[in-house]
């Protein structure tokens, strides 16, 4: 009877012990594809020569051009009379 009730016992542990498993894994899933590649992004690098063309790439990009806002407060700015 003892050896019975502790192989029940090993049972349950070993049965609990899958589904804990199971639990970490399921939260570690990403849940989307976005999700997928931040987090490989976050955790690797780009091959050098990749991240150098990249760099070369942004630096020949136009600045952004001002947002009507900063061009309508920059006209006001300016005709303001001094006193």
């Amino acid at each position: 009877m003892k050896q019975h009730s502790k192989l029940r016992q090993q049972e349950e542990q070993a049965h609990e012990q899958q589904e804990q498993s199971k639990k970490n894994e399921e939260s570690m899933e990403p849940s989307g594809v976005e999700e997928m590649l931040r987090f490989d992004a976050a955790h690797s690098a780009p091959p050098d020569s990749r991240a150098r063309r990249l760099n070369e790439t942004i630096k020949k990009e136009p600045a952004p051009s001002p947002t009507w806002r900063q061009r309508f407060n920059h006209f006001f700015q300016k005709k303001k009379p001094s006193v």
